[in-house]
């Protein structure tokens, strides 16, 4: 195990241009040379190779043999720095100011200009860094704290927020992997049956839960609700709870049982039916997802998995709802932000559902159908494959052993064309490739992924991200071709000063009605779709829109707030409202990749909220 002195020589030198010379080191941190040489002796022998190279000049990391320390180093950007902050703040409870500057290698002043950043970050989660003396304290409810934890789990994952190899190598004081076997053996005990990425889901939060509980936070209020509709349920959480308990070494209290049990009510597949018999509801199902396939041109029908999955979901919904038993979906904010076209058919199949059984539909509830349609749009937009090639110079064992790596992670994304020891391109040419997976660095004019013949974790990582940003290309090529001309300046409107949302959806609407772009109607719908759920999302922006598509032409009416105003739970600046013809529904997927693709990176939404006109909004938005 490295001391903390080594751990931070190797933050120190990673933040170095070139080398450091020993004496300047020994100074620095207050030790000898001969102290220095032996602390690098022992991180070299720790990591079983030269991690730092010493040379005439002094002593330097490998820029080669540096990837698996990256869990020792230490944050080096303002958001690195204030998500290393909210972590301390969260499990330590506060954050001493002179202790994290001299953690961080920063000044006192850049750590009180990195919790100022923080408040914006917090204030849509209902919390607040409240400073005492010298000490800053994170305050607000259990619950808003591990929404929080989520939503940094969210920034550290990046692209790997649902996979839960990689998560468990970041909840450090237990074994997520372990925790896993025990919930996977229970559920199978007890028939129970998830789809897809709702147990990821739900895994996750049992993680965060047990993260929290594990540094003596729980959650104190017990929801009120009749134990006896939570039978499974309430035994898979008590079961589940007393194992990982013994894990902890600590009792779980029973409020987190119960807050669980209710997780899985939400989320569980019965085979119990609604006074009708759940092939009545399968009909239903196989209408509403023909339904959804006419609004949003997004081809679910054939999809059989998802039909009984909804249909199962749907019996035991009605179920609960016949008996008043309403749950609450903690992973609600995590659906509407990450998966926001689903949710979107997930509002439209409620509304089926409220007109044919007679019953209003939570938010809540809308989150966990949102779940089954998400899983059947991944499995469709898996469906386009990217032709590869793998070149491995070496000793086929190890490149058969990669293939079979590479095969289990991403066989519904990649087609292997060719495993090659090298290549020519002549050969390439006739091969029609997408890019390539090499060993080793290729001068060639064909993109190429660089990975390790051990096809380790960064390496999935690194695939993960090229594909992502194929998918990406593949949008904003769409964007740019077909969305351009939806942007109009008549429908530009820059320090509004409306103090509502309500208010600044009736000038957008009526500045449409006068263009002639929607008829009176319009405005009614944006509003009811707006009562069943707030179209904000916490980066500062909104994106109402009607019920139906039923514009005249289809439009983006934009306002720039002079002054943020609250819309929902969240602060809004910037609203995009969305007029869309039903001919061009078909766009209604690349709207929403739009949303994820521009207005959630925060460099570029900061640009759109200074621009003077329309012309500058479209410049910096097809520009991303």
């Amino acid at each position: 195990m490295l001391l903390k002195r080594q751990k931070d020589l190797i933050a120190y030198l990673e933040k170095q241009n070139g080398e450091v010379s020993g004496n300047e080191l020994a100074k620095f941190f207050g030790v000898s040379d001969r102290t220095i040489r032996s602390d690098i002796q022992k991180i070299n022998s720790f990591y079983n190779t030269e991690k730092i190279i010493g040379n005439r000049k002094g002593y330097y990391l490998n820029p080669q043999k540096c990837q698996n320390i990256r869990s020792t180093t230490l944050p080096q950007t303002s958001q690195e720095r204030t998500i290393y902050i909210l972590r301390k703040a969260l499990f330590d409870g506060f954050v001493e100011l002179y202790d994290i500057s001299d953690e961080l290698y920063v000044s006192n002043i850049v750590i009180e200009q990195d919790i100022k950043k923080l408040q914006e970050t917090l204030e849509p989660l209902q919390l607040k860094i409240l400073r005492k003396d010298n000490k800053y304290y994170l305050e607000g409810n259990e619950e808003d704290k591990r929404k929080l934890f989520r939503h940094l789990l969210e920034k550290e994952t990046k692209d790997s927020f649902l996979n839960i190899d990689k998560l468990s190598t970041i909840f450090i004081n237990f074994d997520l992997i372990r925790v896993q076997e025990i919930f996977d053996k229970l559920i199978e005990e007890y028939n129970f049956k998830f789809n897809g990425i709702a147990y990821q889901l739900v895994l996750i939060h049992i993680g965060i839960a047990l993260e929290r509980i594990y540094n003596g936070y729980y959650i104190y209020q017990t929801p009120q609700v009749n134990l006896k509709y939570l039978g499974k349920e309430a035994n898979i959480a008590k079961k589940l709870f007393e194992e990982v308990g013994d894990l902890l070494g600590c009792k779980i209290p029973e409020q987190e049982v119960v807050a669980f049990a209710l997780l899985l009510l939400g989320n569980k597949v019965s085979s119990k039916t609604y006074e009708i018999n759940l092939v009545e509801i399968e009909k239903f199902c196989e209408k509403g997802i023909q339904h959804l396939n006419n609004e949003f041109q997004i081809n679910l029908i054939c999809d059989d998995e998802l039909r009984i999955g909804l249909s199962l979901h749907l019996a035991s919904m009605l179920e609960r709802l016949s008996h008043k038993v309403g749950v609450r979906n903690v992973l609600l904010e995590e659906i509407k932000r990450n998966y926001p076209l689903t949710f979107e058919m997930a509002i439209k199949f409620s509304d089926l559902i409220s007109k044919e059984f007679n019953l209003e539909i939570s938010e809540n509830e809308i989150g966990f159908i949102a779940l089954h349609l998400g899983v059947g749009y991944e499995r469709q937009n898996k469906s386009n494959k990217y032709n590869v090639l793998i070149v491995h110079p070496y000793e086929n064992a190890f490149g058969n052993s990669m293939v079979s790596k590479i095969r289990h992670h991403f066989d519904d994304r990649l087609i292997i064309v060719d495993l090659l020891n090298y290549v020519e391109m002549e050969d390439l040419e006739k091969l029609n490739l997408d890019f390539i997976i090499s060993t080793i660095d290729l001068n060639l004019n064909i993109p190429t992924v660089v990975i390790s013949p051990s096809f380790n974790t960064y390496d999935l990582d690194r695939l993960n991200k090229h594909i992502k940003n194929l998918d990406q290309i593949s949008v904003k090529e769409e964007i740019k071709k077909n969305l351009s001309n939806f942007f109009d300046s008549r429908f530009f409107f820059k320090d509004i000063t409306l103090e509502n949302s309500q208010k600044i959806i009736k000038f957008l609407c009526n500045q449409l009605e006068k263009g002639g772009i929607v008829d009176k109607g319009f405005l009614e719908s944006v509003l009811i779709r707006e009562e069943i759920s707030p179209t904000s999302f916490e980066q500062f922006f909104a994106v109402p829109h009607p019920m139906e598509f039923s514009a005249n032409e289809t439009k983006v009416a934009i306002a720039i707030l002079k002054r943020p105003i609250q819309w929902g739970n969240y602060s809004v600046k910037l609203v995009m409202l969305f007029a869309v013809k039903k001919e061009h529904r078909k766009y209604i997927k690349t709207l929403y990749a739009m949303i994820s693709d521009v207005l959630l990176q925060k460099e570029t939404f900061e640009q759109l909220i200074y621009c003077e006109d329309c012309n500058d909004f479209i410049s910096v938005f097809f520009n991303v």
